[in-house]
């Protein structure tokens, strides 16, 4: 699990340079004492951009890290900071989710239905948003509004605990032992 952080690291580190954020100076000459005196120049091979993961796979893999991340939602814009070691940041901005939450209630209960989207968030430290959305459903919404921090968090814990569901994510907040992917 650690190497894979480490490779994410590097994967950011490495695509941030290779897109534009060291000096043109910098990346294009070595530093003093790496070429040999018999040389005057020397070629460089690290890949071209095209080589590298883009970035939406990039984001994909700092979502599912444990790495701390703060999510705002200003506007129609969600921005997520992610800080990686040695005080790297990284900067995601995408256009805020308007979350489909969905529910019901079958022979174990009511329950709130959470898709793969709506668990990045939950992952992500935003679910006061989808708490409010809880308050919305159709039919089960009232019910569940005063008991969404409690389905927030029992989301939360089993996605924890379990990963994300690759479909969708069914809590029952009033019997919680039965929460599962769906």
């Amino acid at each position: 699990m650690r190497q894979s952080h480490r490779g994410i690291v590097a994967t950011v580190v490495l695509a941030l340079s290779v897109w534009g954020l060291t000096s043109p100076a910098t990346a294009s000459e070595p530093p003093t004492g790496l070429v040999p005196a018999d040389q005057s120049s020397f070629d460089l091979t690290i890949g071209m951009p095209s080589d590298l993961p883009d970035e939406e796979e990039l984001i994909k893999d700092l979502a599912s890290s444990p790495f701390p991340r703060e999510v705002s939602i200003i506007g129609g814009t969600q921005t997520t900071v992610y800080t990686l070691p040695g005080g790297l940041e990284y900067t995601s901005e995408e256009p805020a989710f308007s979350p489909r939450m969905s529910g019901g209630s079958n022979s174990y209960g009511v329950f709130v239905k959470f898709t793969p989207t709506e668990q990045d968030l939950i992952y992500a430290g935003a679910g006061f948003a989808l708490s409010t959305a809880i308050c919305l459903i159709p039919a089960v919404g009232l019910a569940l509004c005063t008991v969404s921090g409690a389905i927030i968090t029992a989301a939360s814990v089993f996605i924890a605990a379990s990963g994300k569901c690759s479909n969708r994510l069914l809590v029952y907040p009033f019997v919680p032992e039965r929460n599962r992917c769906a």
